[in-house]
């Protein structure tokens, strides 16, 4: 990979990285190397929230649920811009009538959210499924490069944040096999409070703006 294109991609995820769960609901066994990237388009102006797509690389492990007892999962993944980077913990339900079901937390520096996941998945691994989680994120800078107001700088380049939080919805089709490919459509849908720091370092709340956004991507795991 070229010095540029590497840029690029530590660019594309600089602002906070929209949570994605990057499993089905069924917990696969033995271990799994993970790629997730995406795209996203705001479904109003200025509603973004400072989101972007996730994009990282990463591994998760675990013990398949039976009808008698239940799976598990642990994963980290690494983001682009590193700061968005997470940990997985997931627990599936005890298998019942052909349905997968489960809870569990992605957990980062700069977010997390709980999370429950549903679905009917075949004897392939293949199926349709959803997530449900609820997005809570830390503050994050507005504008790159303004972290600190500059003295006698005017208004529009004081410093700022913004703090989302919302409702993230989701629905996943997962290829067949060990090697499998997920494609899935996911919301971000609540609000995002904006704060301004002003010179002299007073930090206060200025607004606070809806959180409407659509995202589309693909997760594949390699399993080993």
């Amino acid at each position: 990979m070229t010095r540029a294109r590497l840029a690029l991609l530590l660019l594309a995820c600089a602002g906070a990285c929209a949570p994605v769960v990057t499993h089905g609901p069924r917990v696969e066994p033995g271990t799994q190397i993970v790629v997730t990237g995406g795209a996203a388009r705001p479904l109003c102006d200025d509603c973004t929230g400072g989101l972007l797509p996730q994009i990282s690389v990463g591994m998760r492990g675990g013990h398949a649920a039976t009808e008698l007892r239940a799976g598990f999962s642990m994963g980290v993944h690494v983001a682009a811009n590193v700061a968005s980077s997470e940990m997985d913990a997931y627990v599936q339900a005890p298998r019942r009538g052909g349905w997968d079901a489960g809870a569990g937390l992605l957990l980062g520096p700069m977010q997390g959210m709980p999370y429950v996941q549903l679905g009917r998945m075949g004897g392939d691994g293949s199926g349709l499924y959803t997530t449900q989680g609820l997005a809570l994120h830390a503050r994050h800078s507005l504008r790159l490069g303004h972290h600190h107001p500059q003295p006698g700088a005017p208004p529009d380049t004081a410093a700022g944040w913004v703090r989302p939080r919302y409702w993230a919805p989701t629905l996943a089709f997962r290829g067949p096999g060990r090697n499998a490919m997920h494609m899935y459509l996911s919301g971000a849908f609540g609000t995002a409070e904006e704060f301004t720091e002003f010179e002299g370092g007073v930090s206060r709340r200025t607004a606070r703006r809806p959180v409407r956004m659509l995202v589309a991507g693909f997760v594949y795991e390699f399993g080993r």
